[in-house]
């Protein structure tokens, strides 16, 4: 009974070193094979990656510098609508003092030039009269004085043609105050337009920034993608050797499993012969 299971676990261990005799030579011839393949694969995909990455990277440097054209044409047109804003400003003040002057001073001017007109209508009168008297004595001999207008009514009629005018600059006035009022409100809006342009260009500069941050990552992974695909034939060279000599070294190991079956399997024979008939 003792050498049947001996024999029995002789023959296991036998089977037991066959077994992994076959798989060690199998993966001896199956790792090149293998590495070859992985090798293709591995180093097709890291092509792939880096396609990509370097689309990724001429697509980021257009953005960046789209982003740097707008930065600069926000910059230029803030600049524009603030100078806009301030040539209002410095208008309204100008509309003002004018509307004041239609309301105020021109009337004033007119009413003092009417009331001259006026004293001086007077004075041309009497001098038409006297001149009427003076060319009616024949000893004289001044001709007749007959003018198609006479002073005085000339000047009257230039008195009634300035008493019409503080009304135009009345109207003139009012439509000035309108004006400054409604400069003063444009002043304001693109005021706050350039405000809001500067907003909108400090975004796309921090937005630009950004597209900045992702260029030099995406610079950093072609460079480490670049590396990989250089180092990773290398690498698996190395894994297949390491692979290799730990199946070479599982040969060995079952070598030995081998013997000890062979050996156990002898002394159970030699022990079956040396028994009595």
């Amino acid at each position: 009974m003792k050498q049947t299971l001996t024999r029995v676990v002789g023959f296991v261990l036998m089977a037991g070193a066959f077994l992994g005799l076959t798989l060690s030579i199998a993966g001896l011839v199956i790792l090149p094979r293998v590495e070859r393949m992985v090798t293709t694969r591995a180093l097709a995909g890291l092509d792939l990656l880096d396609r990509t990455l370097a689309a990724t990277a001429d697509g980021l440097s257009v953005a960046d510098e789209a982003l740097g054209r707008a930065v600069d044409s926000l910059a230029l047109l803030q600049t524009t609508t603030q100078g806009v804003s301030q040539a209002i400003g410095d208008t309204v003040p100008l509309v003002d003092t004018v509307a004041d002057m239609m309301g105020e001073d021109l009337p004033e001017s007119i009413r003092a030039a009417q009331t001259a007109l006026t004293a001086a209508q007077s004075s041309a009168k009497l001098a038409d009269d006297t001149l009427s008297l003076l060319a009616a004595v024949p000893l004289l001999g001044l001709g007749e004085y007959a003018p198609a207008v006479p002073l005085h009514t000339g000047l009257g009629h230039i008195s009634d043609s300035l008493g019409s005018l503080p009304a135009s600059f009345s109207q003139m006035e009012q439509g000035l105050k309108t004006s400054s009022g409604n400069l003063a409100r444009i002043e304001g809006d693109v005021a706050g337009l350039a405000d809001q342009i500067g907003q909108i260009d400090s975004s796309l500069a921090q937005t630009r920034s950004v597209v900045t941050q992702y260029q030099s990552v995406v610079g950093d992974l072609q460079v480490e993608v670049a590396a990989l695909r250089d180092g990773l034939p290398r690498w698996l060279r190395w894994l297949r050797w390491g692979l290799s000599l730990g199946l070479i070294w599982l040969g060995i190991a079952q070598l030995g499993l081998l013997s000890q079956g062979l050996e156990m399997v002898r002394r159970t024979r030699a022990g079956e012969s040396q028994e009595p008939a």
